[in-house]
């Protein structure tokens, strides 16, 4: 090539010669020196992140399924050991040397494998709990935007309120920060709306003016608790047995039967609330339910302390991490399931003659204490098992202060195991948690103990002499109404959507529900559909992707499509009306009559 005209000389000195290399680096050459300035963080997608630790979860539970073979190979040894022994002398003596020699090469062979198999597990637990630490965020983040909840929400109702945390640095996996955000978010709206008193009154009980909601996370074990106070009225247990009775919930004499602790968790039930109005915050018997619910899906459960006049505490229980490392595999009938090996206590056999009646309910006597005795084939939908035997297992089971005994078939034993959730398709199973991927290679539903222990109540009434009766069900079909309009609601959050779907149903609306844009398009390719309420942060396909893909749509392009997400920034509600949307509604703001204006204004 020919060279190039050489340029003209320059008097100056020459200047230092920048390129850029890439996001947050830069190389300088100065000099003739070549320097390169980096920086110390990289932003990785949180899709790649959840794999990576998903990968490295079942790297750990391969190197712990060897370990499990290799227990198989020592007993094949055995058995050829004892065979060997048996054919002594019955085989020419070179046969035999031959065996003896071939036994010596598999000892040997074990024992090489045996130490790589340590090393190989060492390395893959170093490996999954440094992508579990990656997978960690600081528990703070949750309170992003309760500050300003509580002091919109005080304001309205004429209260004064201050919020304290004290999180520190407690982080939590990112699965149990999402489940944790929004029913922490309605526990204070319910503090806020329920608990505290408006000036006027706290002065007259003798309190401060302005009240105070406290919230506090430690570590406990491998375990985080999350503790939410508040010194208002508290929960009258006198006020909750009246409600129960007035909603049929319970009979006054049962009523009574109840402890104020029993009494109090009667919130946590579907359909009750304590409000004989509804109001934009409460009243309509949800939420509280839910919440139980969500916490509970990731191996979480709540506990309730108040004191009248004092104020209210709920204390959340909730895994570091929704990765499992120990359950306890069972048998109910011819089907194995798993516990998560913390929740199980302990392991009894119990005699018929040991078992106790109180109130109806049949109780196994552990140590001075009658603990009720459940049965999980009916709630899981297994073949009814007629009478217990004269001797049977109990599994003693126990998720916060609430203790109770499962009747099981057979122990298969603790297993080292990772869990998976059950995918969409499945999402609507509460009874089971996931499935629980073990060491000797089993697929196992694991289940959920919370509602397991709620579903099952009625069970533990179940006659020892008498053959229990068969449940029967009906199903129900709503009559076809085609001059009812149809909203289509698309919000992974359960609290939210169930909330939205209760006010729409409730103004005469059909809804449909999905929980992420993706299922949300099938729902409109099936479904006739008048309006879709969407929100933007979803798993799978997000709103504003499930909007573009509305609008290139020949069938949907001019549908009411409404937005309803926590982003309030005048940005972000840009960019949806850019894209198409009709209507920008913020969570934090959120109002049941701007909600019911903007559905009518659009329909």
């Amino acid at each position: 090539t020919p060279a190039a005209p050489s340029a003209p000389p320059v008097a100056s000195s020459p200047q230092p010669t920048r390129a850029r290399i890439g996001a947050g680096n830069e190389r300088e050459l100065e000099s003739g020196a070549l320097r390169i300035q980096t920086t110390t963080n990289l932003r990785v997608d949180v899709e790649k992140l959840e794999r990576l630790g998903e990968l490295a979860g079942e790297a750990l539970l391969m190197s712990r399924r060897v370990g499990y073979r290799l227990g198989e190979l020592h007993g094949i040894r055995q058995d050829l050991r004892a065979m060997l022994s048996q054919l002594e002398g019955q085989l020419p003596k070179s046969h035999t040397m031959a065996l003896r020699n071939l036994n010596h090469r598999l000892d040997a062979c074990e024992t090489a494998l045996r130490e790589e198999s340590y090393q190989v597990n060492v390395r893959a637990s170093q490996i999954d709990d440094q992508t579990r630490y990656m997978r960690h965020v600081p528990l703070a983040q949750v309170l992003s935007h309760y500050p300003r909840a509580v002091r919109d929400l005080a304001q309205s109702q004429g209260k004064r309120v201050r919020l304290v945390d004290t999180f520190g640095h407690v982080e939590v996996d990112r699965a149990i920060l999402s489940a944790l955000s929004e029913p922490l978010l309605h526990l204070v709206r319910n503090a806020v709306d329920h608990g505290l008193e408006p000036p006027a009154e706290r002065q007259a009980a003798g309190k401060e003016p302005e009240a105070e909601i406290e919230l506090s996370a430690e570590y406990v074990g491998d375990s985080i608790r999350v503790v939410l106070s508040d010194d208002g009225r508290g929960i009258d247990p006198q006020i909750i047995r009246k409600k129960a009775i007035e909603r049929g919930m319970h009979t006054a004499e049962s009523a009574a039967r109840l402890s104020d602790q029993e009494a109090i968790a009667l919130i946590f039930e579907n359909g009750f609330s304590t409000r004989d109005s509804v109001n934009d915050v409460s009243g309509r018997g949800i939420g509280m339910d839910v919440v139980r619910r969500q916490i509970s899906r990731v191996g979480g459960f709540i506990e309730i302390e108040s004191e009248v006049g004092r104020g209210t505490t709920f204390t959340l229980h909730l895994p570091v991490t929704t990765a499992v490392n120990s359950v306890l595999v069972f048998t109910l009938g011819e089907r194995q399931f798993a516990l998560t090996a913390k929740d199980v206590e302990r392991v009894i056999d119990v005699s018929r003659d040991d078992l106790r009646r109180v109130h109806g309910a049949v109780c196994v006597p552990v140590g001075e204490r009658l603990i009720p005795l459940l049965d999980w084939t009916s709630p899981l939908g297994l073949a009814e098992r007629g009478h217990p035997p004269e001797r049977f297992s109990v599994l003693l089971v126990r998720k916060g202060a609430r203790r109770v005994t499962v009747w099981i078939d057979r122990v298969l034993g603790e297993r080292e195991a990772i869990s998976r959730p059950l995918g969409d398709f499945l999402a609507g199973v509460r009874l089971c948690r996931g499935v629980a991927l073990t060491d000797s290679g089993d697929v196992v539903p694991l289940l959920n103990v919370v509602d397991l222990m709620e579903r099952s109540e009625h069970d533990s009434r179940f006659d020892l002499e008498q053959p229990r009766r068969q449940r029967s069900f009906t199903a129900v079909q709503g009559t076809r109404a085609l001059d009812i309009r149809t909203i289509l609601v698309v919000e992974d959050s359960e609290v939210t959507r169930t909330l939205v779907t209760s006010i729409l149903r409730g103004e005469g609306y059909r809804v449909l529900e999905a929980d992420d844009g993706h299922y949300g398009l099938e729902m409109l390719g099936r479904h006739r559909v008048d309006l879709v309420l969407t929100d933007i942060q979803m798993p799978t396909m997000d709103g504003l992707q499930l909007l573009q893909r509305i609008r290139a749509s020949e069938d949907h392009a001019r549908l009411p499509v409404v937005i309803l997400t926590t982003l309030g920034e005048p940005a972000d509600k840009e960019r949806a009306m850019r894209l198409g949307a009709n209507g920008y509604l913020v969570k934090l703001d959120f109002q049941e009559k701007t909600l019911l204006e903007t559905v009518r204004r659009f329909l």
